[in-house]
């Protein structure tokens, strides 16, 4: 009988779902209303559904898997929780449809000059002289070739863009007419019209668009992020905007989130911020994760742990 803690939301019909995997053997631990319940309650705690606190780990001594309802994990492996190595998956891939789409009209808000549109509209000036451009005959660069950015490559192509890559090797996608790692991007990064970041966050990206990166792009180039604030340094990337090196960035994440009142992203008329939604296909559907728990929770009830999808890897962050 496994002891789940449910932290994130969760409906009724969910849990009769997962009463039925478990053939009514299971017992619940509520903590999505009361979420100091999970460390004053987590004594038996095997499954948690939601995420956990680094204060809160010692309080779960049963505890060997987590699944989180959301894709990135960097705030979920602090020193202990790597230290326990309990299994953690994640969403991996299942806002792929909805990022691909956020990223490809924050990059079109740009490419088609919507900013000054915006300020035109505001003076009451109807004018179309304006600094615009095309995703179509295009060169664009994503970073990051997980499950994002697979959804967002083909998309890409289909617009009539020449798209390239950066993964972990290298290793060629059917979708790019090359690509590279972080470490060998600078052989083409002179030619690219437009970047769209999916990087996750670990130390090995943490701050890596910086001026270098920036300097190195085709003068003019539009930047979207839609993976990680910590993967940009923002005061280099407001200086290539200012200085007409990008042409603009659309931002659905930062580094803090929100950012502080006195951020100079919130009044830069060339920076959009979009509130991390690009996971969000329909209103706030939150559902993702539970599908995924369904799969993995059958899974770990036959043994069989190490077959559950999306399971991070500690070693790479991801």
């Amino acid at each position: 009988m496994p002891t789940i803690a449910i932290v994130s939301k969760m409906s009724d019909a969910e849990r009769d779902e997962i009463r039925s995997i478990c053939n009514g053997d299971v017992t619940f631990v509520e903590s999505s209303e009361d979420r100091d319940v999970l460390a004053r309650e987590g004594a038996d705690v095997e499954i948690v559904y939601g995420n956990v606190r680094d204060f809160e780990l010692s309080q779960l001594p049963k505890l060997s898997w987590v699944q989180c309802t959301w894709a990135g994990v960097e705030n979920i492996l602090y020193p202990a929780m790597i230290e326990r190595r309990v299994a953690i998956t994640n969403v991996r891939g299942q806002r792929g449809r909805a990022m691909s789409e956020h990223a490809i009209g924050g990059l079109l808000y740009l490419l088609r000059d919507f900013p000054q549109q915006h300020v035109n509209k505001q003076k009451h000036e109807w004018s179309n002289k304006l600094n615009t451009g095309m995703i179509d005959e295009s060169k664009v660069l994503i970073l990051g070739l997980g499950a994002i950015g697979n959804e967002l490559a083909p998309r890409l192509k289909a617009l009539g863009a020449t798209v390239y890559g950066v993964n972990s090797d290298g290793r060629a996608h059917a979708d790019c007419a090359a690509c590279y790692t972080l470490e060998s991007m600078s052989e083409i990064l002179a030619e690219i019209d437009h970047v769209i970041c999916c990087l996750p966050a670990t130390p090995l990206t943490n701050g890596k668009l910086n001026t270098d990166f920036f300097a190195a792009l085709k003068k003019g180039a539009a930047f979207v992020n839609i993976s990680r604030g910590s993967v940009v340094n923002e005061v280099d990337l407001i200086t290539a905007i200012d200085d007409g090196q990008l042409c603009g960035a659309v931002l659905d994440v930062t580094n803090p989130e929100p950012p502080e009142k006195d951020s100079p992203l919130w009044g830069h008329s060339r920076i959009l911020l979009t509130g991390h939604s690009s996971w969000a296909p329909r209103g706030d559907d939150e559902r993702a994760a539970f599908p995924i728990f369904c799969h993995n929770l059958k899974l770990w009830l036959d043994g069989k742990s190490s077959e559950m999808r999306n399971l991070i890897d500690y070693e790479k962050g991801y």
